[in-house]
């Protein structure tokens, strides 16, 4: 009798090396902020940054894990299905051999959660990303602000050098020119 073959590697579901240290419906919340409260939000956006950073790493860690994973359950599988040929004296081609282990359920699942884990990396860029954006339009409005600020200082400059000037002309020629 011929010894049977190991059994199919079954996947492992995909650990994460760390949770997300902020809540991910929290940090696309506080995306957003008004002209209002332009101060404050400068004054967050280094910490929601920094929060958004590390959600992109932990993210981008549970991706790697659940490449890993799959590739070590597909290999596995190809491995199986190989001793499995062997044992029987039968020759096979490689392509037979894939196709086989791409119909293999357990691949199939960890197929499936390497493609989510992508979804959620890909998810995680563009977090980190609207994070930029956002410190980007901050500076924009900040600048603006300062515009504001120096026109007004300008204007009421003016004010005060015209109102001056004309006490002084009125002083000179009480009668007019």
């Amino acid at each position: 009798m011929k010894p049977k073959a190991k059994p199919i590697a079954k996947p492992k579901a995909v650990p994460v090396t760390e949770e997300p240290l902020a809540n991910t419906a929290e940090l696309i919340h506080r995306l957003a902020f008004s002209q209002d409260n332009v101060m404050s939000a400068a004054a967050e956006q280094p910490v929601l940054f920094f929060q958004a950073a590390e959600y992109r790493i932990a993210i981008y860690r549970k991706y790697q894990s659940a490449k890993q994973e799959f590739g070590t359950v597909k290999a596995a599988v190809s491995l199986s299905i190989r001793q499995e040929f062997a044992d029987k004296g039968e020759k096979t081609t490689e392509g037979a051999i894939e196709a086989r282990t791409l119909l293999d359920e357990n691949v199939n699942i960890a197929q499936h959660a390497l493609q989510e884990a992508e979804a959620e990396e890909e998810a995680s860029k563009l977090m980190l990303e609207a994070y930029r954006m956002r410190r980007d339009s901050l500076k924009v409005m900040m600048e603006w602000r300062g515009a504001d600020l120096r026109a007004q200082q300008a204007q009421e400059f003016g004010s005060a050098a015209f109102n001056e000037t004309r006490s002084n002309l009125e002083r000179r020629y009480p009668k007019g020119l």
